[in-house]
């Protein structure tokens, strides 16, 4: 009996190492130059946030529809991009396949990832370069395990060219980071993951007041920047989460003046049936980006069918309804005219009876 109350420990034991809380080290969780990741995003609008939190939860997603486009993120060596010279201090830079305007810039240590800043496009703005590597952001502390927060200030300069002219202005931050629930990660079909570990990170930033010398003369207000990521991640699996929800404000006197939300998953989501694949292989959307504020889209369909053609922003509200009516069987054409929106990201949504495909489209 004795014998077997130690092979029934032993077991237990062996379960529990199996199925245990993940710990987050700078080996299994910085990336290095060269290494990229594959994403399938999801639909925000049909997605909400898994509330579970605490040990041994299961996240249940399950049900998570495709928006019908992908995303790689990249991770190079800084010198290789246009920024490097701001960035003097970086080990890697993350971009993604989906522009070349964006870019975030890291350094890590033994014990900490820090970010030592950012080169964003900002609707309204242009390019933004914001550095604080002399006072960087705390992005991630190792080892870190569930139970584990901390609070981070950083600060720094914002950079923009206004109208040719080359304007600085200084800002700081904090971050907020929680490793704030593990357990299992259940994804569509029938993918699943234990020993997953959420990590929450809330971030807020303000500049100081942009001020524009001669021969304009301006005072631009104060931007705020407001960003809650939260991530799954499972070591063993990889550096980068498995799943995350991004979602990003900027705001100056009030009012949001860009904004984005993002889900991406590294692996299948739903609603990629045999119709979408096939309407995906033939819808084309040309020029993207977009020529004299026009762009074309055409898609070829065996059959006759019910079509809804929608223009949506980047949170993936809808700006226009372009068409809604019968697509005749063969090759379908509509004129989107986009000269009266602001540059920067949208979508055009296709719905073809039951099939819906997605496609980012670059206003200029």
């Amino acid at each position: 009996m004795r014998k077997l109350y130690i092979l029934f420990t032993f077991l237990i034991a062996g379960i529990t190492a199996i199925v245990a809380q993940p710990t987050l080290t700078q080996a299994n969780f910085v990336h290095t130059i060269g290494e990229s990741t594959f994403y399938y995003l999801a639909d925000t609008n049909t997605t909400t946030l898994n509330p579970a939190l605490g040990a041994n939860v299961i996240f249940d997603y399950t049900t998570v529809d495709a928006l019908g486009i992908s995303q790689t993120d990249f991770y190079v060596d800084p010198a290789s991009t246009a920024g490097a010279a701001d960035f003097p201090t970086a080990d890697y830079c993350e971009k993604t396949n989906l522009g070349d305007t964006n870019f975030i810039y890291s350094k890590s240590n033994v014990d900490s990832l820090f970010t030592v800043g950012f080169i964003a496009d900002i609707v309204g703005f242009g390019v933004v370069t914001a550095k604080y590597d002399a006072d960087p952001e705390t992005v991630m502390k190792f080892p870190f395990n569930y139970g584990d927060f901390y609070t981070d200030n950083y600060s720094g300069t914002f950079d923009v060219n206004y109208s040719g002219i080359p304007v600085s202005t200084n800002g700081e931050g904090n971050v907020t980071v929680a490793a704030d629930a593990w357990g299992r990660l259940d994804l569509p079909f029938a993918t699943s993951f234990d020993s997953v570990v959420r990590i929450r990170r809330v971030e807020h930033a303000v500049t100081d007041t942009i001020f524009i010398p001669f021969p304009f003369n301006l005072e631009i207000l104060p931007i705020t920047i407001d960003a809650i990521v939260v991530s799954y991640y499972k070591p063993s699996h990889g550096k980068s989460p498995i799943l995350s929800f991004i979602e990003g404000t900027y705001q100056q006197d009030g009012a949001v003046i860009a904004s984005n939300k993002t889900i991406a998953c590294q692996y299948p989501l739903l609603a990629t049936d045999v119709k979408e694949y096939e309407l995906s292989n033939s819808l084309n959307l040309y020029p993207n980006p977009t020529q004299n504020g026009q762009s074309e889209l055409i898609f070829n369909i065996e059959n006759t069918a019910n079509a809804k053609v929608e223009l949506l922003n980047n949170l993936g509200q809808t700006i226009s309804t372009i068409y809604q009516g019968q697509a005749n069987s063969g090759v379908n054409k509509f004129e989107i005219n986009t000269s009266s929106l602001s540059s920067g990201v949208y979508f055009v949504n296709v719905l073809i009876d039951n099939a819906k495909i997605t496609r980012k489209l670059i206003v200029e």
